[in-house]
């Protein structure tokens, strides 16, 4: 999943295909979870964390890309091509072929 694809539609088909809880079953298997995923309450709660962390997680990593979009680092080889892209053609590009 791209940062441009997180809808909410596309937030909830993440949470009910429980991709989730393959990302964390090794977290999961600590505690009792057949015994937890009785209660829906504690469940629903658990897949709203899950989203909400989601969306601020991917809220961060665009604000992250716009903080360093403009910085050049010199490479050892001095060709600098990463200095050379221009990402807002990248991004255009990949629009026009979807």
């Amino acid at each position: 999943m791209y940062c441009s694809d997180l809808t909410d539609e596309n937030i909830k088909q993440f949470i009910a295909g429980k991709v989730w809880g393959q990302k964390l079953s090794k977290y999961l298997e600590a505690s009792d979870f057949s015994e937890f995923k009785k209660s829906q309450s504690s469940l629903k709660s658990l897949e709203n964390f899950i989203a909400e962390s989601l969306k601020i997680y991917v809220d961060y990593q665009i604000a992250l890309d716009q903080l360093t979009l403009h910085i050049t680092i010199p490479s050892t080889s001095q060709r600098n091509c990463a200095n050379e892209l221009d990402f807002n053609q990248i991004d255009a590009e990949s629009s026009d072929n979807e």
